[in-house]
């Protein structure tokens, strides 16, 4: 969805042109909003796709509140309990994002073995530098797990086992 000032109508010009999708003989972009900016085909099975998680997120959303909750509760408490972890996120009052450190491991490193073993997460300094030079995770930036709706508690295990294994 774009919002366009009616004075800032002529300021603006297509990212892509060809293909009117509302008028195929034309060969150039009927100068009518939102025709002018669409080019080819509508994404129709993108937009339904997204209408339907919108959707599923409104329908449920103390549901997936819950859940992620739960979830990452039980990831901080397990994440506690490792001597070599250091959690930067707080335990309470949180969106069900872990920002966490392994003593001597460099983000990226744990990033990339995470991966290795089938575990998404983001490593690095995540556009924040100040933050990581008040936190004094400057040297090796952060790692940061946020459980979803569709994880599970067996995938969080799996993750924390993940974990340990990095200083063994």
């Amino acid at each position: 969805v774009i919002v366009i000032s009616p004075e800032l109508n002529t300021e603006i010009s297509p990212l892509v042109y060809g293909g009117t999708g509302t008028d195929s003989l034309l060969d150039i972009q009927p100068y009518v909003l939102p025709e002018y900016l669409e080019s080819g085909t509508l994404n129709t099975v993108g937009i339904a796709g997204l209408a339907e998680g919108i959707r599923f997120c409104m329908n449920e959303k103390n549901a997936i509140s819950s859940k992620i909750s739960s979830l990452f509760s039980y990831a901080y408490s397990e994440l506690e309990k490792i001597p070599h972890i250091r959690l930067f996120s707080p335990k309470t009052d949180n969106v069900g994002i872990i920002s966490f450190s392994v003593d001597g491991i460099d983000s990226e490193q744990i990033t990339r073995f995470l991966d290795s073993e089938g575990i998404c997460v983001r490593g690095g300094f995540h556009c924040s530098a100040l933050f990581h030079k008040k936190a004094l995770s400057d040297r090796f930036g952060l790692v940061r797990v946020s459980p979803g709706v569709f994880n599970t508690k067996k995938y969080i295990f799996t993750f924390i086992i993940s974990i340990k294994r990095l200083k063994k």
